[in-house]
């Protein structure tokens, strides 16, 4: 086994904390163009009341001819219909009172609302060829020309390699991408595939079994260590595993110890001057899949690791 001497990725993980990293904080707006001045606003408060209908009048209707019917007839009709709309008539200018609180509650909160929406959508649209408005024009035109039986070149989701879903699906993929492109930043897909091609071309210099010392391999194995720095699967494992080294070389991974129940392997002496295993660090064992923690008493052993599958 070649010595490995570069020290790399001790800690792994992956940079940056999210889509909105690394943003500058939000402008202010320019109220003469994207915020709507006090007459538009009332405008638009005005169109919305009134919207829910009124009954007031009908009830008092209602509750003027049951008094009628039901109360007592005073001296004349006239002090008799006065006593039976006495108490309707102040139950419908309570119920009208109310009901304007309402809706000038709700029609602020829906103007407010609205005029939001719209500052936002003015605002992304004016960022040019990442805007949302852009997006979605995007986002329509990938959805039309969606990968179906008839139309298998079509536009699909090149994430998944599955065929979209919906059209929502497909203005999300695009807006995100919008806003990575925005950021400088890369797309999570992006940049897992330069951190294993950065492992990679570790791995390749010098630092694999010989056995191991093909591209395709090289890259399985880097892959191996991306997933262990960012799979919580492996969380257990994370912090122990040898990030230097990386596989087991076959020439030295020997038999199963002679113990009952035993699921560990004694190290083959091959005759390698040093070992490049450090005590209770793991390694990945390229021929059968599984992890194992070196044990360096006497001539040193490798012991399985069980992972807890169900993170």
């Amino acid at each position: 086994m070649r010595t490995l001497n570069r020290p790399m990725f001790r800690t792994g993980g992956s940079a940056g904390t999210g889509i909105t990293s690394g943003l500058a904080p939000r402008q202010g707006y320019d109220n003469g163009k994207l915020v709507q001045d006090a007459k538009e606003r009332e405008q638009l408060i005005k169109s919305m009341v009134g919207q829910r209908p009124d009954n007031s009048l009908n009830q008092f209707l209602i509750d003027f001819g049951l008094n009628l019917v039901s109360g007592t007839p005073a001296s004349n009709i006239f002090a008799t219909a006065a006593t039976a709309a006495k108490d309707p008539f102040a139950k419908m200018q309570q119920t009208k009172a109310q009901k304007s609180a309402l809706d000038q509650q709700i029609s602020m909160a829906a103007a407010t609302g609205a005029i939001s929406q719209r500052d936002k959508m003015a605002q992304l649209a004016m960022k040019g060829p990442t805007g949302m408005l852009d997006a979605q024009k995007k986002a329509q035109i990938m959805w039309n020309n969606r990968r179906t039986d008839t139309n298998p070149t079509g536009s699909f989701n090149t994430t998944t390699g599955e065929d979209w879903k919906s059209y929502s699906e497909v203005e999300a993929f695009v807006t995100e991408q919008s806003i990575y492109s925005k950021s400088g930043m890369y797309t999570p897909k992006v940049e897992k595939n330069i951190d294993i091609e950065t492992r990679t071309e570790f791995l390749m210099d010098d630092n694999l079994p010989d056995a191991y010392s093909n591209p395709t391999q090289a890259e399985e194995i880097a892959e191996i260590g991306y997933n262990v720095s960012n799979d919580p699967m492996y969380e257990d494992i994370k912090n122990k595993f040898d990030y230097n080294v990386y596989v087991i070389n076959p020439d030295e991974f020997g038999s199963k110890l002679n113990v009952e129940g035993s699921t560990a392997y004694q190290k083959n002496d091959v005759g390698v001057e040093g070992s490049d295993y450090i005590h209770n660090k793991v390694y990945y064992n390229y021929e059968d899949g599984q992890f194992y923690t070196y044990n360096s008493a006497g001539v040193g052993s490798f012991h399985l690791v069980t992972l807890d599958m169900e993170r």
